[in-house]
């Protein structure tokens, strides 16, 4: 009679310590399962991606009016405004070809055709590991 009475006014609930425990090691385990993501690596293939397609609105827009106006095509005005230099995000033209600076790595684009005779096609290469996050491509077929 007094075990059943002793074991009935004991408290059945977790103590604080142990519900502090399962939590820490609840987010040991999520944040282990979480890709690792880089916000400033995130911004800049963002900011690199906008001007790129500024980049070629313009080239469109100067093809389009060379074409049907013969204004002067303006390509250096063009490319200067795309390699503007940011501190670690920014794109280079060198060797006839278009390198985006990525903190410290670099997504090299290829320029079709280099001589600029028609609008340019800007790409990189898809097996480029850059490249895939640059153009959202993130499944394999």
């Amino acid at each position: 009679m007094k075990v059943r009475a002793f074991l009935l006014s004991q408290n059945r609930a977790f103590s604080l310590f142990e519900l502090i425990l399962v939590l820490f090691i609840a987010s040991i385990f999520i944040l282990g399962a979480m890709p690792s993501f880089d916000l400033g690596h995130q911004l800049c293939i963002y900011d690199l991606r906008k001007k790129l397609a500024n980049a070629n609105k313009e080239f469109l827009i100067a093809y389009t009016q060379n074409l049907t106006q013969s204004k002067p095509l303006e390509i250096q005005n063009i490319l200067a405004k795309l390699t503007q230099k940011n501190k670690n995000c920014f794109f280079e033209y060198k060797n006839r070809q278009l390198i985006a600076h990525i903190g410290k790595e670099e997504l090299p684009f290829k320029i079709s055709p280099v001589d600029f005779k028609s609008k340019p096609k800007i790409y990189c290469s898809l097996s480029h590991r850059l490249c895939k996050k640059f153009l959202i491509k993130t499944h394999q077929k």
